[in-house]
Parts: C-alpha cells; sequence; structure tokens
C-alpha cells in the first residue's frame, strides 16, 4: 500500500509543487491539506486513512477485502489524472484488469 500512497504524493505534487508532503506530516493531515484544494471525498478520506494506519501502525494484517477497500477508497479520493497511475500500481505486471471491491479495474 506505500507504494500507491507514495505514487499519489507525487502525482499532486506534478500537478502543483506546493503540495510536496513534509516530513513530519502523516497521511491523515497531507490529505487535509489537499482537501483545501482539492474536492475530495471525505468518506472515503476517512476510510483509505483509517485502513492505512490499521496497516502501518497495527500489529494486524489488512484482509484482503481490506485492502481491496483501501484502494477502492483511495481511487475515489484521487482525481481523473491520478487514477490511471494508482491502477496501474495496483495491477501484477502484465495483467491488464483486476478486482477493487466490487469494481473491475481495465488498463489500456
Amino acid at each position: 500500500m506505500r507504494r500507491v500512497v507514495v505514487a499519489a504524493e507525487k502525482a499532486a505534487v506534478d500537478r502543483d509543487p506546493d503540495w510536496e508532503r513534509s516530513d513530519h506530516q502523516g497521511v491523515r493531515e497531507y490529505l487535509a491539506m489537499l482537501a483545501q484544494h482539492l474536492p475530495l471525498n471525505s468518506v472515503a478520506v476517512e476510510q483509505f486513512v483509517a485502513l492505512y494506519e490499521k496497516a502501518r501502525f497495527s500489529d494486524e494484517e489488512l484482509t484482503k477485502d481490506e485492502y481491496d477497500d483501501a484502494v477502492s477508497a483511495l481511487v475515489t479520493i484521487m482525481p481523473a489524472y491520478v487514477r490511471r497511475l494508482l491502477l496501474w500500481l495496483c495491477l501484477a505486471p502484465g495483467l491488464k484488469e483486476a478486482a477493487v471491491g466490487r469494481t473491475v479495474l481495465i488498463v489500456g
């Protein structure tokens, strides 16, 4: 999941260099800062952050369903120009589609 977050950050910075995440900002704080500039879905943001923090700080591993929910939430949060990059990162090499939650993602 970390590489997906890093890719999303890079895409945001490519759009506006002022959106770079500082060293002291957690994912929650970073998304709150982006929400000041972008129309982010607050329900999806909270779902993603909760699952990201569980994956990052808990001794419990995310289940497959939780991982799929986190990726679906992130895809909902990010604008369309970022989605293609995120979808590419979520797919195993050579795959052209994958199921994320109830959504089938197709890269082509």
